[in-house]
């Protein structure tokens, strides 16, 4: 494969290979990578390091998001053979706002946050009158607790920052990796040098906690970390159809939980055979034992 210059001086553009074969509007593509070669290694990344955080990722920002992680972002990955999924109980800063913008401020400010082992910091944005309003997370520090903190640094005096969240990657172990979408399909697979990984699908962040779905090779998991509740809860289950709450769902005991009508419940420690499995009858507590067999 030939390569071009680095870059084009008039476009700003970052050119790796033969632009020719390249029939987009290059004007508008700040990088573009392209060529002609018998090989999937096209675009290969790869991070040596080891150590309990290291990943190799590639990360789609949306115009709103920011370096110190806002969230509006989609990141695909693999994680490191060291990788030990970071937890809130290492209080790593993600999200923070404003508490009191205090007085003096110049946007371009850097704010040292109080109390935590290694100093978070934040870069001020908007100082309106001297007034902070809004800043940026340039280090995410560590040992850090939710709520109000406050600062060093800067022009000014008083800017006091409440941290909202903290990072929990838990759900993420050592190798895990690979989103692939190929002729069409989209596919999740995991590392084939080593036994025993799932893929899981996580929602509303990336702690353990958060996990509604794991397939491994004996098959699929719903809620795997849920403990059985009491009577069930329409939280947990398979639910069908855009009508609310209609599934599977189970618990032990009796159910207690208000489902569609037709919804069924799997009973955990029935014994005889009215009280094994349930049916909804009336689509909110009613439900009658299914007769089993023996």
């Amino acid at each position: 494969m030939a390569f071009e210059a680095p870059s084009n001086k008039i476009t700003g553009q970052l050119t790796v290979g033969n632009p020719t074969v390249f029939n987009g509007d290059s004007t508008g593509t700040p990088v573009q990578v392209s060529g002609s070669t018998n090989n999937y290694f096209q675009v290969y990344c790869q991070n040596t390091s080891n150590g309990d955080t290291a990943a190799t990722d590639f990360i789609a920002g949306a115009d709103n998001d920011i370096t110190g992680i806002a969230g509006h972002y989609i990141d695909t990955g693999i994680a490191g053979s060291g990788f030990s999924g970071v937890t809130a109980s290492l209080g790593i800063i993600k999200t923070v706002s404003v508490t009191a913008g205090g007085t003096g401020y110049t946007v371009g400010d850097v704010l040292t946050l109080a109390t935590g082992d290694v100093n978070a910091q934040v870069t001020v944005l908007v100082a309106g009158g001297g007034v902070v309003s809004s800043v940026q997370i340039t280090d995410n520090g560590s040992n850090y607790t939710v709520g109000t903190k406050s600062t060093t640094g800067g022009t000014g005096t008083g800017c006091t920052i409440n941290v909202l969240t903290l990072f929990d990657l838990s759900s993420i172990t050592a190798n895990d990796g690979y989103v692939v979408t190929a002729g069409g399909n989209t596919i999740i697979a995991t590392d084939d040098t080593v036994a025993g990984k799932v893929v899981k699908v996580v929602t509303g962040g990336l702690a353990t906690a958060n996990e509604r779905l794991r397939i491994d090779a004996t098959g699929a998991y719903v809620m795997p970390q849920l403990a059985i509740p009491a009577g069930g809860t329409t939280a947990t289950g398979l639910r069908f159809s855009s009508t609310a709450n209609l599934g599977i769902f189970f618990g032990s005991g009796a159910p207690t939980l208000s489902a569609a009508q037709g919804s069924l419940y799997i009973r955990t420690n029935g014994t005889t055979t009215n009280d094994r499995m349930y049916v909804n009858t009336n689509g909110t507590t009613g439900w009658t034992a299914v007769t089993t067999a023996t």
